[in-house]
């Protein structure tokens, strides 16, 4: 048995760094904790530089051990089926009181969007409106001009009114009164 096989030397570097494991990780670990700054950059410069390998070398990774990916992630799923189910209820609750306080914040800025969703709604689900013809031809910013020049934001609750009942939402057509008045238009009092 020769000392330089690379059998024998492949044993022995085994054998070694099993009696040493410890000593070996401590070393790491603190050779890891001097040079954290440095071994950041290096790590950060090879992914730069090697972008297109690395995501080269993953994509293959995936196409050889499809089956094996799919088989973990299905054993995943099957012994964190809770986990799961509870983390996708929080991540949707989370963005959905995100997205909810985002719109009452838009709309508190931004009164008229209210006026606009309304009038949406108004013309594309009353049957009324459908019969007639009526369209909306307003905008966001047409209803903005509208707001300060009817200056809607000194009223208690203003509401938008069509001058001329027959026809479309336009510019020329809509102003913005107080809810009171324009319930007594409305009702013929």
């Amino acid at each position: 048995m020769a000392w330089d096989d690379p059998e024998v030397l492949k044993k022995r570097h085994h054998l070694y760094y099993l009696a040493n494991i410890d000593r070996i990780k401590e070393n790491t670990k603190k050779y890891r904790e001097s040079h954290k700054v440095e071994i950041q950059e290096k790590s950060k410069l090879y992914r730069i530089l090697n972008k297109r390998k690395i995501f080269l070398r993953k994509k293959k990774y995936r196409e050889t051990h499809a089956s094996k990916i799919r088989e973990r992630m299905q054993r995943y799923r099957m012994l964190n089926k809770e986990k799961i189910s509870l983390k996708k209820k929080l991540e949707y609750s989370v963005n959905k009181n995100y997205v909810k306080a985002r719109e009452k914040k838009y709309k508190a800025d931004n009164p008229w969007a209210k006026t606009l969703n309304s009038i949406t709604s108004r013309v594309t689900r009353s049957k009324s409106y459908y019969d007639k013809g009526i369209k909306n031809l307003l905008t966001t910013s047409d209803l903005k001009y509208l707001w300060f020049r009817d200056k809607a934001y000194e009223m208690r609750k203003p509401n938008i009114h069509r001058l001329d009942n027959d026809e479309d939402y336009t510019v020329i057509n809509c102003k913005y009164i107080e809810a009171e008045e324009h319930r007594k238009l409305h009702s013929g009092d």
